[in-house]
């Protein structure tokens, strides 16, 4: 499974700090969710 980094998300959507602060933790819960239920 790939590691998403903070550089990789930028690359797809270059957005504010403000914004990246909210996105990571949202992304992070989601692929520790699907770790889960495999």
């Amino acid at each position: 499974m790939k590691i998403v980094t903070d550089g990789d998300i930028e690359e797809f959507l270059p957005v504010d700090d403000d914004i990246m602060d909210k996105l990571i933790p949202i992304v992070e819960e989601r692929l520790f969710c699907d770790d889960e239920e495999e």
